[in-house]
């Protein structure tokens, strides 16, 4: 049980010192970096926008290549 203890407290003190935040703090910091509101939904249907891009791309492709090599 000690030995676990010991370990449970290296843990700590080694995300203290390496400065790793919780999530709740990491989630803020993130937030805060991104932006207010409106720049995170641009940020996200920009995203969405690439995603669809790729897709269709890729629906192309298979598309071009059926006809090619039927």
């Amino acid at each position: 049980m000690a030995i676990v203890a010991g370990l449970v407290l290296a843990m700590v003190a080694f995300r203290r010192v390496r400065g790793v935040l919780h999530p709740e703090t990491r989630r803020e910091a993130t937030r805060q970096a991104i932006g207010p509101r409106s720049r995170r939904m641009l940020t996200a249907i920009l995203a969405i926008a690439r995603v669809a891009v790729g897709l269709a791309a890729l629906a192309g492709i298979v598309w071009l290549a059926s006809r090619l090599f039927p």
